[in-house]
């Protein structure tokens, strides 16, 4: 089974830690990050991604059936995700979780955090796997204004924006969200982020003002707010 070189690099780039939330890692510590893994692989001084890639492609070779990953390369990924090597920006690595997934998922592949905290990795079923090939062929194919109607709001408004309209593709259009927080009706009456190419503060209606979580530009000297 051969998986596809860019995501090989991008797992390199992990082991590196030439990405977010993943510890960068010198040729030394490249070689002890396989050592822990079981692998007598010793870093020899040649570019670490490109080294490392090649490293992976090796263990990988050893795949002879799709939903079983060789043990080595197994040992590998779960190392990748041991929370002792969690950065201060993703102490539970939920991040690095998701970074990986992005990346293993697209092989067919996905891997989690059990109770303990122990990292495992499973082979995803058909219909995932139909799902996902689906879902690459429509971001492949669609326009920009129909990934904002038939994803973007419909991910607002299930966050609670529910005054969402989408302005159309133009130069300094966008897309209105007035979110409605339920522990404070005024927000109802409240547009807390705006897109828009026109100039001059946002208009909030709230009672307190100054707790808007966002004011349009312009609104530096609250003369609109005051007066709201």
């Amino acid at each position: 089974m051969r998986w596809k070189n860019r995501n090989i690099r991008a797992i390199a780039d992990m082991i590196c830690g030439n990405v977010d939330h993943f510890p960068y890692r010198t040729g030394r510590l490249i070689t002890e990050f396989f050592e822990d893994c079981g692998l007598d692989l010793r870093h020899d001084g040649r570019t670490r991604r490109d080294w490392v890639a090649r490293r992976l492609t090796e263990v990988l070779a050893a795949q002879t059936r799709p939903d079983l990953l060789p043990d080595a390369f197994a040992s590998i990924l779960r190392n990748l995700l041991d929370r002792a090597e969690a950065e201060p920006d993703d102490p539970d690595r939920s991040a690095a979780l998701a970074a990986l997934n992005a990346v293993l998922q697209t092989e067919g592949w996905v891997a989690s955090y059990d109770a303990a905290g122990v990292p495992h990795l499973r082979c995803m079923d058909a219909p995932q796997l139909q799902q996902l090939d689906q879902l690459a062929d429509y971001l492949d194919r669609c326009s920009e204004d129909e990934f904002i109607e038939t994803v973007l709001l419909p991910i607002f408004r299930h966050l609670g924006f529910q005054r969402v309209t989408a302005t159309g593709h133009r130069e300094g259009s966008g897309i209105w969200q007035g979110r409605v927080d339920e522990a404070d009706p005024a927000d109802a009456a409240c547009a807390v982020f705006r897109h828009s190419g026109e100039k001059g503060p946002h208009r909030c209606r709230r009672q307190q003002p100054s707790r808007c979580q966002q004011h349009w530009r312009g609104s530096e000297s609250g003369a609109d707010d005051a007066g709201a």
